[in-house]
């Protein structure tokens, strides 16, 4: 797998939105419970309008993984260094996918002159954050709001 890291287009959304539903749906079930109001309202801004509202912002950065033409996954981090849609394929799991995303989204922060990234994780991949250094945010109430410092370049994961 040849993975590569690109600024997102609009015209990624279709295959991106597809992407991130059958992801929450899938492999977020510990999230959701199975719950099909709960996974309903998680999938509920998970459209193609959407997609070009959070690629048109003007406050955040958003890349797609990909190998060859086939997109992986997505992320974007915003002007205050939160890490949104930090998310990836199924199929593209534990093959460094979601590591790459995260270090380029570090890369950004820290090209903004930010300290650190921060992000709400699920469950499912709160392990994952962990295992690259994020803590939880101290002094915060929000459930697995973990913060990652960008004290070197080489320590975005």
């Amino acid at each position: 797998m040849k993975i590569e890291i690109r600024s997102a287009l609009h015209t990624d959304g279709e295959e991106i939105v597809n992407l991130l539903r059958r992801l929450i749906t899938d492999l977020c079930g510990v999230d959701h419970n199975s719950d099909p109001t709960a996974l309903n309202n998680w999938l509920a801004n998970k459209t193609v309008a959407n997609w070009f509202i959070w690629l048109d912002r003007a406050n955040a950065a958003v890349r797609v993984a990909q190998d060859g033409m086939i997109l992986l996954g997505v992320g974007m981090v915003d002007q205050t260094g939160e890490v949104r849609l930090p998310d990836v394929s199924g199929t593209a799991r534990f093959q460094g996918v979601s590591t790459k995303l995260l270090l380029a989204l570090g890369d950004i922060a820290r090209k903004s002159d930010l300290p650190g990234t921060h992000l709400r994780s699920t469950k499912t991949a709160e392990a994952f954050y962990v295992a690259r250094g994020y803590r939880p945010v101290k002094g915060n109430a929000t459930p697995r709001h973990v913060e990652k410092l960008l004290s070197d370049p080489h320590d975005c994961v």
